[in-house]
């Protein structure tokens, strides 16, 4: 039995993009040692949204959900560390110019 090609990508695209929020969840409390004061938290929740959608935006451009391969290959690599990139660019961009008072850490 095989899963529809729409089944597939969108599904590969949701799990990719919910593991970059995760991420980005994870790294924010390991930023902050697990304890987020109020104004830390607010933040967080604040920019998780654009965030996960600016990680959705570079994975469907460097079309990572549609590398499901049983063995990874250095081009893999290549694509993942584009992905990686990209997001981190768009992310620092976005932060910056376009929302000056939710400053998100450099360390996250």
């Amino acid at each position: 039995m095989t899963a529809s090609k729409p089944l597939l990508f969108f599904g590969g695209l949701a799990t990719l993009a919910s593991l970059g929020a995760l991420a980005y969840i994870t790294a924010y409390l390991l930023r902050f040692d697990f304890a987020l004061d109020p104004s830390q938290s607010r933040l967080l929740y604040s920019t998780i949204g654009w965030v996960a959608v600016l990680k959705t935006i570079a994975i469907f451009d460097s079309r990572l959900h549609l590398e499901f391969n049983r063995y990874v290959t250095f081009h893999d690599m290549l694509v993942i560390a584009r992905t990686v990139t990209l997001s981190s660019i768009g992310i620092t961009l976005v932060d910056a110019m376009l929302l000056p008072n939710a400053a998100i850490p450099r360390s996250v």
